[in-house]
């Protein structure tokens, strides 16, 4: 007689510890899988970490922006995006009423 936890559905002429055995196989497998994807798309991943976009810059989307505002404060010392946004290429949103061109992104993620 078999314990209610052993095998929720037991396969064909297998029952009681076979059956456990079996369900512990297949997890066991499944692990295997899923630990050999990680280990093949690891290195994949790093390897293209370095590999410029199609514009042949690294840092695309919003992240452009947030940079902007770090490069522009470690190199010149200022928050004037002007080099910057010439440098990627990037179009301003606006001008603020000092005549520095705006940048639509918060600095806060930028200092962190």
């Amino acid at each position: 007689q078999r314990r209610g936890g052993d095998c929720a559905a037991p396969l064909a002429g297998l029952s009681g510890c076979a059956c456990v055995m079996a369900e512990s196989a297949m997890k066991l497998s499944i692990t295997h899988i899923i630990g050999g994807l990680f280990a093949l798309s690891l290195p994949l991943y790093l390897l293209l970490i370095p590999v410029p976009r199609a514009d042949g810059q690294l840092i695309g989307s919003d992240g452009t922006a947030y940079y902007a505002y770090v490069r522009s404060l470690v190199m010149d010392h200022d928050l004037d995006l002007s080099n910057e946004y010439a440098y990627y290429d990037f179009t301003e949103y606006g001008i603020t009423p000092t005549g520095l061109p705006t940048n639509k992104y918060p600095i806060g993620p930028a200092l962190l």
